[in-house]
């Protein structure tokens, strides 16, 4: 994400989440939340 070459256990752990959820969410099998949008821009 973001070119940044993260794993998904690294981008969970900066968004304080589990990896399967973050392979949920890149697999599209997740709704995005604000929450999570805001998250993800942290991390970028």
């Amino acid at each position: 994400m973001g070119g940044q070459g993260l794993t998904h256990k690294q981008l969970a752990e900066r968004m304080h989440c589990s990896p399967q959820y973050v392979s949920r969410l890149l697999k599209g099998e997740e709704n995005l939340s604000l929450e999570t949008i805001c998250k993800l821009e942290k991390c970028s």
